[in-house]
């Protein structure tokens, strides 16, 4: 009761009828609209939630005003932090046309919400279509249908520090494309905005029929962008694997990390040619159609991503009938080591109910002040289930201090557990849940559906329902940090297929320059255990910087510079690496 009147003082609005929300000791929770529409996202989620710099929390969402989804609008509602209030109970619209769907949204650097949907083109098929706030918080939106020749849904967006605008989306017709588009922002001063489209409409990838589950990310620091998705989803015991794209340059071009799952396909006839089950199980992880990318403090790209059916053979090496492990997995360039975020058993006796994968769409975030990573996912409850028996699910919530080498065992945020066959219009069910991608005041705000018919579709629901946005926002301290997940094993060599996996060094070194002394030129020779930003520089006797040789990102490896002096005076100098807040130097000696 305590933590319900804390809220209400708060955010101004909490709803009677939302009592059975649960929360950590500490989490605050309101409702910020309403929907009649059942799944806020197919495959990958993307963004519903974004923090301002000033505290304004921005939140979009489908909002459908039937359940077959007609008429659903792409919705907006905003935290005014100055004024301590929402900007309306319900929310504002974004389209113009109808139906729209599937929105997500990124910050420009004034604050003004920017947001990508789906939406008709002159009452035409859906298109995807920009809408730009007029202001900060005040959902007067301006929406541009950008692929007009081609049917493109299921955006994804985010705005880099230069105030550019990424989006990634998914063609309809099949076979389904992956496809990016880059575009800056035009103030013409007479208070309107203009997109300029400077990348247009480009292809990334075919992905057959697979569902849409591409992301991207900006880095808060540079240049940088990531963007990933799933190529040739299982069909039977066909591979699978997550792909990965970087861009140095803002989008203009993009180095392939190619398929760093790197899975084949599932050895069917292992233990009949004397494999130990065990071990020929550990190759049965295959992606499944959901992931959520990430940028940390080094710059360095995270990918969570969802895995579905382990354990392919029994003991006696039979195909078991009685479940399968669901996971939840990261993976990041600096490492290149996969690790658990986390785990449930799908039990075929008690839980025949789901459609999918025990626990589905991961959400990262990163606390900027810290460096510690977050990842919020939805997981079913092992008993208990809505009509027509859909699973309940829950929004569970760990922690990483290492970079993502370990997680903490989850934490339940939601804590709404439900019962075994549930009523239409009553099961606790939470499904959706999206993070801010930044934690920059102590606290990880997620927006999810509270769906009071669980499940995705309402053929399958028995019924409709109205369900509630919730935002809820939870203090960093209130996720426990121990004890961590057990380690599991994830066989991928790490490296694209038909590459050997690279050996990297174990230290950083810089080596002494050869040759030493040198007269025209010397080459420089250092190692980096990881990729980050490095800077190596020459400074003379007085320290005063006389060449700049390296001051860029570079990958984990071995590196060589050429240094060539010829309007420099002979005499001592000095090579300076600095790497991850350290610094080695070399002395060399130039003689003419």
């Amino acid at each position: 009761m305590m933590r319900v009147l804390k809220a209400m003082l708060l955010f101004a609005i909490v709803p009677v009828s939302f009592a059975q929300e649960g929360g950590t000791e500490n989490s605050e929770w309101m409702s910020v609209g309403n929907t009649w529409f059942e799944s806020q996202g197919n495959g990958t989620l993307g963004r519903l939630i974004a923090l301002g710099t000033n505290g304004d929390v921005h939140f979009v969402w489908t909002r459908g005003v039937e359940y077959t989804g007609r008429n659903a609008h792409a919705y907006y509602n905003c935290w005014d932090e100055s004024s301590g209030s929402l900007l309306s109970d319900t929310g504002a619209q974004m389209n113009l046309y109808s139906p729209a769907r599937f929105p997500t949204v990124a910050l420009h650097s004034s604050g003004v919400a920017i947001s990508t949907f789906n939406e008709p083109y002159l009452s035409g098929p859906s298109r995807l279509s920009v809408a730009l706030d007029f202001f900060p918080c005040t959902a007067a939106f301006t929406p541009y249908i950008v692929s007009e020749d081609t049917i493109v849904i299921w955006p994804k967006v985010d705005v880099d520090p230069f105030d550019r605008i990424h989006v990634v989306a998914t063609t309809s017709d099949e076979p389904r494309r992956h496809c990016y588009m880059r575009a800056s922002i035009d103030d013409t001063s007479n208070f309107e905005w203009e997109l300029n489209w400077d990348i247009p409409l480009t292809e990334i990838a075919s992905v057959g029929t697979n569902f849409p589950t591409v992301d991207i990310a900006c880095s808060r620091n540079s240049q940088r962008v990531a963007r990933a998705w799933i190529q040739d989803q299982e069909i039977g015991h066909v591979r699978s694997n997550v792909m990965l794209d970087v861009s140095e340059d803002g989008g203009l071009n993009w180095s392939s990390f190619g398929a760093f799952t790197n899975l084949g396909e599932v050895d069917t006839a292992c233990v009949s040619h004397g494999g130990d089950p065990v071990t020929c199980n550990g190759d049965t992880f295959r992606p499944y159609q959901d992931l959520s990318i990430l940028f940390d403090n080094n710059d360095n790209v995270h990918v969570a991503f969802t895995t579905y059916r382990f354990h392919y053979f029994d003991i006696n090496g039979d195909e078991p009938n009685d479940g399968w492990h669901s996971a939840i997995w990261h993976w990041s360039e600096e490492s290149f080591e996969f690790s658990v975020i986390g785990t449930a058993w799908y039990d075929h006796e008690s839980a025949n109910f789901l459609l999918g994968p025990m626990c589905r769409k991961p959400s990262l975030a990163i606390d900027t002040t810290t460096g510690y990573l977050f990842c919020a996912f939805q997981q079913y409850d092992h008993e208990a289930y809505g009509p027509c028996e859909t699973g309940i699910g829950e929004y569970y919530l760990t922690v990483s201090q290492d970079n993502g080498r370990h997680w903490a065992v989850p934490t339940n945020v939601s804590n709404t557990p439900g019962e075994p066959n549930m009523q239409g219009g009553e099961t606790p069910s939470e499904q959706d849940i999206s993070l801010a991608k930044y934690i920059t005041d102590g606290y990880v705000h997620a927006l999810y559906m509270h769906d009071y018919a669980a499940g995705y579709f309402p053929n399958i629901e028995c019924g409709d329902w109205l369900n509630a946005m919730i935002y809820m926002k939870t203090p960093v301290t209130d996720v426990p940090t121990e004890p961590l997940n057990p380690d599991w094993q994830f066989h991928a060599s790490g490296t694209p297929t038909g590459e050997a996996p690279e050996v990297y060094p174990e230290s950083i070194t810089l080596y002494p320059n050869f040759p030493n002394p040198f007269n025209a030129s010397t080459t420089l020779q250092f190692d980096l255990v990881k990729s980050g930003s490095v800077r190596l520089i020459v400074i003379d006797v007085t320290g005063r910087e006389v060449a700049v040789l390296v001051d860029k990102r570079m990958s984990a490896g071995t590196h060589q510079v050429e240094f060539e002096g010829p309007n420099l005076a002979s005499g001592v100098y000095f090579a300076k690496l600095e790497f991850g807040g350290s610094v080695f130097a070399r002395k060399m000696v130039l003689l003419k």
